[in-house]
C-alpha cells in the first residue's frame, strides 16, 4: 500500500516512514536507514515528526552497530520491486483460518516473526512515539505508527486500542479501519477464540459502505450473515467474493463449499 502511495506522490511523509519500517522489520535495518536519512533531507526542521525521525536514525543505527554517515540515503522506490514483503502491497486475501476464515495472510498482516535488534529499535520507537502522544493527543500520525508498531511486536489488544484511538480522530479513515479490523482478529486468535468478536463485524460493515467490493469485508460480512442464519445475504455476498478469485484456487473452494453448506 505505501509503495502505491509514493508512487503517486513520492514526498509523502508517512508513507516514507513506513516503508522504512517495513525493511526494518525485514531485518535490513541499512535499507531502514536510508529511507529514513532520504526523508530526513527532506524534513522541515520544525517538522512535528523531525524529532522523532532523528532519534529513530539514531537508535537503529546504535543497535545495529552501524555508522549512520555511511548510509547513503535511498528513496524507496529505488529498492527492486521483489525485495519487498509481498504481503504488504498484495491484493487481499482472507486472513487467518483459526479465525474461520479460508487463507491466512492479506492486505492486513504484518510480519511479526522479527530479530532481537529489530524488536529493540521497534520498542524503543514505541516509547517515543507514546512520550510524543502524551503532548499531542490528536496526532493522528503518530496514533497510526504506534498502532502499526504494536502490532508488529503482537501486543495485539494495544494496537486495538491505538487504531481506536485514531478512528476517534478520522472514523473514515480506510487504513485506520484495516488496521483496527486485523488487529482485533490477531487479539482474539491470541486468546484463543473460534470466532471473530462483533467487533470485527462492526468495523467490516463500515468498509463494506465505502469499499463494496472489498475482499475481506465481502467474507466476514457474509460470515455473520451465514452465522445468523441468513443464507440469502451470505450467499450474495460471497457470490460476489467469487467473482474476484480464480475459479481453481483453493481459497475460491472454500467459499464455494460453504456456500453449498448455507441453507437453501
Amino acid at each position: 500500500m505505501f509503495l502505491s502511495v509514493l508512487a503517486l506522490d513520492a514526498t509523502e511523509p508517512r508513507a516514507r516512514f513506513f516503508l522504512g519500517l517495513e525493511r526494518l522489520q525485514m531485518g535490513d535495518a541499512k535499507g531502514a536507514l536510508a529511507i529514513w536519512r532520504h526523508l530526513k533531507a527532506d524534513t522541515p526542521a520544525d517538522a512535528p515528526w523531525a524529532a522523532m525521525l532523528d532519534e529513530q536514525i539514531s537508535v537503529v543505527a546504535k543497535n545495529a552497530g552501524v555508522d549512520v554517515e555511511t548510509i547513503a540515503p535511498q528513496s524507496a522506490l529505488a529498492f527492486p520491486a521483489e525485495s519487498w514483503t509481498p504481503a504488504k502491497d498484495a491484493p487481499a486475501a482472507m486472513p487467518a483460518p483459526a479465525m474461520a476464515s479460508p487463507e491466512a495472510g492479506g492486505l492486513g498482516s504484518l510480519r511479526t516473526d522479527i530479530g532481537e535488534t529489530e524488536r529493540a529499535s521497534i520498542e524503543a520507537m514505541v516509547g517515543g512515539l507514546k512520550k510524543k502522544l502524551e503532548t499531542s493527543p490528536d496526532d493522528f500520525d503518530t496514533w497510526m505508527m504506534l498502532a502499526r508498531s504494536q502490532r508488529v511486536l503482537q501486543k495485539h489488544a494495544d494496537a486495538v486500542e491505538s487504531y481506536g484511538k485514531a478512528l476517534g480522530l478520522r472514523p473514515g479513515d480506510m487504513e485506520a479501519r484495516r488496521g483496527m479490523a486485523f488487529a482485533l482478529i490477531a487479539e482474539s486468535q491470541a486468546k484463543g477464540e473460534s470466532e471473530p468478536p462483533e467487533a470485527l463485524y462492526m468495523v467490516m460493515a463500515s468498509i463494506l459502505r465505502d469499499s463494496p467490493e472489498d475482499q475481506e469485508a465481502l467474507f466476514f460480512v457474509g460470515l455473520q450473515a451465514a452465522n445468523k442464519g441468513d443464507g440469502a445475504k451470505a450467499r450474495e455476498l460471497w457470490s460476489r467474493l467469487l467473482l474476484q478469485l480464480p475459479k481453481e484456487s483453493s481459497l475460491a473452494g472454500q467459499i464455494r463449499a460453504r456456500m453449498e453448506a448455507l441453507p437453501k
